[in-house]
């Protein structure tokens, strides 16, 4: 029986034995042990190997995920909790705009910079909020899931000349009643 979360036992022939868990690749759990003439060498051999273990499976999940299979596991995962239109414009935006210039792209390797910097010049202000709104779901389930690292961008609107605060012409009372009674 386990003390205190830690599962160490004595043998039968007066060795110690850890026990801990690791994760393979198929995603099944695998009991490993470790041994030793000592509980203090058993705890500490146990620590190390933990350790290992998580920087190995760190290293293979930062290097495998691409947001391209990140992005079709999350539109599986949101097809039965949204409606078919939400789906439909969430597909299309990421058929059209995020798999081409990010789909092989690893996860761990983008930066923000990188991805504003590959936004389409020409779509809209709508549009590329909706890029970007799309994007954040898929990193932070990418996150949640495969434990990859999680960024999240802003969208900054780019106020044009027209819509400036500078170049707003108030018309006055009596232009309005010039051009009223034309």
């Amino acid at each position: 029986m386990s003390r205190r979360g830690i599962n160490i036992r004595k043998r039968a022939n007066g060795r110690w034995e850890g026990r801990y868990y690791i994760v393979d690749t198929a995603g099944s759990k695998k009991c490993k042990s470790v041994y030793g003439h000592s509980y203090k060498e058993v705890t500490e051999r146990l620590l190390t190997a933990k350790a290992a273990s998580l920087n190995q499976t760190a290293a293979h999940k930062q290097s495998a995920i691409t947001v391209k299979e990140v992005a079709e596991k999350w539109l599986e995962s949101i097809a039965s909790s949204r409606k078919c239109s939400t789906i439909q414009k969430y597909s299309t935006i990421y058929n059209k705009y995020i798999k081409p210039n990010w789909g092989e792209s690893v996860i761990d390797q983008l930066n923000h910079n990188e991805i504003l910097k590959l936004l389409p010049e020409t779509a809209g202000e709508s549009v590329t909020k909706s890029i970007l709104c799309i994007f954040n779901s898929i990193l932070a389930y990418g996150a949640a899931t495969y434990g990859t690292g999680e960024i999240h961008m802003l969208y900054r609107t780019k106020r044009s000349s027209v819509t400036s605060s500078n170049n707003i012409n108030i018309i006055n009372t009596t232009d309005q009643q010039i051009h009223c009674h034309l």
